[in-house]
């Protein structure tokens, strides 16, 4: 049986000692940037926190899927990791950039811990809660008021996101039922667990270690992380890919979303 609650001490106390050191990279612009066979790119940032995190996870087991490399064959229990979520993010230097790590037993996340650098947040589960800690604490987050009569769907998107369904976008028959968020990569999971946005629909694929730990959050607090047919999302997946999917605190703005967007499934191509 995992330690979980060691582990957070463990991550916590490496976000402390190493999260000034990245945003200072990101701030001054000093990393060093290669392109990946997918024609994507990494920063040395990225592989840094690759290797410090497998070797504080493989303590507790050694089984390690990350965005960066694979430790062994998948198994029903591993770890799953993206060192920098929002590496676009991050060289285009915004602060909506973190570090994701989740444990997937079994197809399901068991736990999730997300590091945000530049707002020196930690957000992390124990005992099917989800807490919050900063320089003020650490507070549990509940699940927040819901709106549900609002005219609009407060949407969460990248810029990324926007610029590649722009089309879709502008069409009456979405933009008159919504109002965007602009925010980066993993924020999104955070703005949506505090009632900052209604939904987060996804209508490309995504890698599972983009949204393990996000996923995780959105479930204890009572919503909904499913494919676009209602189907649930699970890990561990041959190519550790996922399909297009939509995320809400509730269930009839989640089905709201779907009527929105679900025919435009996969026009969305960005890497967001």
């Amino acid at each position: 049986m995992i330690d979980f609650k060691q582990v957070t001490k463990d991550l916590s106390e490496y976000f402390e000692k190493k999260s000034e050191y990245i945003e200072k990279a990101r701030k001054n612009q000093k990393f060093k940037l290669q392109e990946k066979q997918d024609l994507s790119f990494v920063t040395n940032i990225d592989l840094m926190l690759h290797d410090a995190l497998s070797e504080i996870l493989s303590k507790y087991h050694p089984v390690i899927i990350s965005e960066e490399g694979i430790s062994a064959s998948i198994k029903d229990q591993f770890w799953l990791i993206d060192p920098l979520d929002g590496t676009s993010e991050f060289i285009n230097n915004s602060k909506d950039y973190s570090i994701n790590i989740a444990f997937i037993d079994e197809g399901k996340v068991i736990y999730g811990w997300m590091g945000f650098p530049a707002y020196k947040e930690e957000y992390f589960t124990d005992n099917k809660k989800l807490y919050k800690k900063d320089s003020t604490g650490l507070q549990e987050l509940v699940r927040p008021n819901i709106q549900e009569s609002s005219d609009k769907l407060k949407v969460g998107l990248s810029l990324r996101q926007i610029d590649s369904m722009k089309k879709i976008l502008s069409l009456r028959e979405v933009s008159d039922y919504i109002n965007i968020n602009i925010i980066g990569a993993s924020r999104k999971y955070i703005a949506l667990c505090l009632g900052e946005i209604d939904i987060y629909p996804r209508l490309g694929p995504t890698g599972e270690w983009d949204t393990a730990a996000g996923h995780y959050f959105v479930e204890l607090l009572g919503g909904f992380f499913t494919n676009w047919d209602l189907s649930l999302v699970t890990y561990g997946k041959l190519d550790y890919k996922n399909q297009a999917f939509v995320c809400a605190l509730s269930k009839r703005i989640l089905e709201q979303g779907i009527m929105l967007f679900s025919r435009f499934i996969y026009l969305d191509t960005s890497e967001d």
